[in-house]
């Protein structure tokens, strides 16, 4: 089934934002979109040899990605 295949890494993304959420409310110079950037390239390069996560990151990527720009775009008006 797809799903299965996309799971690991949607869950993997979802964590990354929630925990980046957790982290921006302690101060409020820290930025979600920041820390977010900062662990999802700090976890690419320690997983970027496990392929469970790929399909699943570049579903999210597709599809998640444009949306939250969008969103972050407009936050700022």
């Amino acid at each position: 089934m797809e799903i299965k295949r996309h799971l690991p890494g949607v869950l993997l993304v979802v964590l990354i934002a929630f925990f980046s959420h957790i982290l921006s409310r302690v101060n409020a110079s820290f930025d979600a979109l920041v820390i977010s950037i900062i662990i999802g390239m700090f976890l690419g390069n320690i997983f970027a040899w496990l392929d469970i996560f790929r399909d699943g990151t570049e579903h999210a990527l597709r599809i998640f990605l444009p949306v939250g720009i969008a969103l972050y775009g407009a936050q700022l008006v």
